[in-house]
């Protein structure tokens, strides 16, 4: 298994977080959260990827 240094860890941690608390405000709407962020789509879609961000889950529930 390869070993991840402390400053990866962290930027990993931290740019999880931001795209998460993006999502949740754009209800997993990668084009607005990537706007919020101020970058690409593309950027947010390969975070989202490499982190396995569920951004599925932050998409507003029509039940309620």
């Amino acid at each position: 298994s390869e070993k991840i240094g402390k400053l990866e860890t962290l930027v990993r941690v931290y740019e999880t977080e931001l795209i998460i608390d993006a999502l949740k405000q754009t209800q997993g709407n990668q084009r607005k959260a990537a706007q919020i962020l101020e970058t690409t789509k593309r950027i947010i879609q390969y975070k989202i990827s490499q982190y396995q961000i569920d951004y599925e889950r932050y998409k507003k529930n029509e039940l309620n």
